[in-house]
């Protein structure tokens, strides 16, 4: 018969507690805050790039970005280099960058872009709109 001591029992049981915890009293997983984008995606000269996937994210402006991790894309761009989508951001509320990624099907490389500012909202809230034009180098 095994027996442990109550001090590893009750060491056991504080982690298994604390990991098995929601992270709010709700058991809701953490809010996020986002901001619903407008834009264009244009190359150097203004012509519209068709077919671009575009990863956006927010975070509050700093010196040292952020590395961007995004699974799935934005916004696909249309025919005539529009797009539309939300954006999400695992900070509070206020204003925050929105930075991102274009990988544009013609192109080897992947641009990052800083698409401007925008008033982020927690997500049950109705987001801003923000308006943008993202042109390549």
């Amino acid at each position: 018969m095994l027996r442990y001591s109550s001090t590893i029992v009750a060491a056991l049981g504080l982690v298994f507690a604390s990991c098995s915890s929601p992270t709010e009293l709700c058991s809701c997983p953490p809010a996020r805050t986002s901001v619903f984008v407008v834009g264009m995606l244009v190359d150097a000269n203004g012509a519209p790039i068709s077919g671009a996937r575009v990863y956006l994210v927010g975070e509050p402006p700093r010196a040292e970005p952020l590395p961007l991790f995004a699974t799935d894309p934005t916004a696909t761009t249309g025919a005539d280099g529009a797009f539309r989508g939300r954006v999400y951001s695992l900070f509070g509320p206020g204003e925050q960058l929105v930075r991102g990624l274009v990988v544009s099907p013609t192109a080897t490389d992947t641009i990052v872009v800083d698409a401007g500012t925008a008033q982020f909202r927690y997500e049950e809230q109705r987001p801003d709109t923000v308006s943008v034009t993202i042109r390549t180098p």
